[in-house]
């Protein structure tokens, strides 16, 4: 049984858990997404070369439409990806099967009919390098081999003598089975990098006591976020109030209790997602399309959140529709806002000497 289930982990995640697996798929898309614009641009040279060459060649005047019937579909292909496909993963999936699937019919086509005297070499080494193109599931290539391996024999039995049929199916059986071997093993290697690197832009990005994105996270996301909403955008910052007294008084371990408590408090009302320790105990928020309305409760319960522990923080946020959004100037608002909302709590004469003394600290 846990030899059924090591190899099914094997098959259809790489070795690795499908929490894990689901965590890198994102990356994994993209990966494939840009060798396949790549590879199709290289093999549209190729296949416009090998067109003109066959159509003013009169021996190889027959390929003409073995090279012009995929040329013409990959670049209806490449167009729609261009136009839509990179939007709609699956979209793009499913043209990096019809694109395998062309190269896979080629290398058949030319290891049999077009060469029905000799031996097959093409379909082998295009049966060893093609299911290293992309990441894939290990499982699909399997599919993928056995599927084209067997097309290949019967296309081989058709048209080849018998003597040569047999040296074309043991050697597509052996190859079938080192290809099935190779493409396990690299796809194993290559989801085990993506993990790793995963986990390191996961520990670059993270602070590590509150588990929330951190500052290096906040500056690399800030310029998408006019992208991501379709109503408005609001910003909330939260600086917290006692937190360099409490250290004092009680030790660094009641500061971090607290800092803990306020980011969960945080997450339980705006998620994890947008939500960024970006210093020692400032906090920023992004809420996309949320009316003012419902952010006003979401702040007030969070507030009443921390009171209940005896904590208390100073919030400002800021909202700006999707026509006008400035991210720079909605996060210098809502911070100025959160200026005001500590001018109240600690009181003007004490709010400006902090000020006044961040200002000079900072040049």
């Amino acid at each position: 049984m846990k030899v059924f289930k090591k190899l099914w982990q094997i098959m259809f995640y790489s070795g690795i858990s499908k929490k894990e697996y689901a965590g890198i798929r994102c990356e994994i898309r993209k990966h494939n997404h840009k060798r396949f614009q790549s590879f199709s641009f290289v093999a549209i040279v190729f296949l416009s070369i090998m067109v003109v060459i066959a159509y003013t060649n009169k021996k190889l005047n027959a390929n003409y439409w073995n090279y012009l019937v995929p040329l013409i579909i990959l670049v209806l292909m490449l167009l729609a990806d261009v136009w839509f496909a990179s939007e709609h993963p699956y979209v793009c999936k499913a043209f990096i099967y019809v694109f395998i699937s062309m190269l896979a019919v080629l290398a058949i086509a030319i290891g049999t009919f077009e060469n029905k005297e000799q031996t097959a070499g093409t379909f082998l080494a295009f049966l060893l390098v093609i299911p290293l193109l992309f990441v894939m599931r290990p499982i699909e290539n399997v599919v993928y081999i056995t599927f084209f391996d067997i097309l290949f024999i019967i296309a081989s039995g058709a048209v080849k003598e018998r003597a040569l049929f047999e040296v074309d199916m043991i050697n597509a059986i052996v190859f079938g089975c080192i290809s099935i071997i190779i493409s396990t093993y690299m796809t194993t290697v290559s989801v085990e990098n993506f993990v790793m690197k995963d986990a390191l832009l996961h520990l670059a990005e993270t602070d590590q006591l509150t588990q929330l994105p951190n500052r290096t996270c906040y500056e690399r996301n800030l310029q998408n976020y006019p992208t991501v909403c379709q109503i408005n955008l609001a910003c909330i910052y939260v600086d917290i109030n006692g937190l360099h007294e409490l250290n004092e008084q009680k030790g660094h371990y009641a500061g971090d209790i607290m800092l803990q408590y306020v980011a969960d408090s945080l997450k339980e009302q705006f998620g994890h997602l947008h939500t960024y320790r970006i210093g020692g105990d400032e906090f920023v928020v992004f809420s996309v399309d949320t009316d003012s309305q419902t952010l006003e409760e979401k702040i007030k319960r969070f507030e009443q959140k921390l009171n209940e522990n005896s904590y208390y923080a100073s919030v400002g946020y800021e909202i700006q529709d999707v026509d006008s959004i400035d991210v720079y100037r909605l996060v210098k608002a809502a911070e100025d806002k959160m200026y005001l909302a500590k001018q109240k709590f600690y009181g003007q004469n004490t709010i400006t000497r902090c000020r006044n003394l961040d200002k000079a600290l900072n040049g």
